[in-house]
């Protein structure tokens, strides 16, 4: 993932079957944060929602969620965060 302010914080969710259990903070690096280790060597089932939050201090919060779908692309949904929420993410 790339684009994260400076300061950032990048934070993965996954719910369902096959995902890593709790959530993982990822550590960013020149405005990147690198997230395939997170999933490194698992099989998610059709169901399973990935959800990655990228924060930053006095930003915007942007939230993406990857919904696994059988034989078919993941269905992306982009939300946003107000900035100093940490809540409910809304439509942008």
């Amino acid at each position: 993932m790339s684009g994260v302010a400076a300061g950032g914080q990048v934070t993965i969710a996954c719910k369902g079957s096959g995902c890593p259990r709790g959530t993982k903070k990822v550590r960013v690096s020149n405005g990147e944060a690198v997230l395939t280790k997170v999933f490194k060597n698992k099989k998610l089932k059709p169901g399973a929602v990935i959800e990655i939050r990228t924060t930053a201090n006095g930003y915007v919060g942007k939230v993406v969620r990857y919904t696994i779908k059988k034989k078919k692309a993941p269905k992306r949904t982009t939300l946003c965060l107000p900035a100093g929420a940490s809540g409910s993410p809304i439509a942008c």
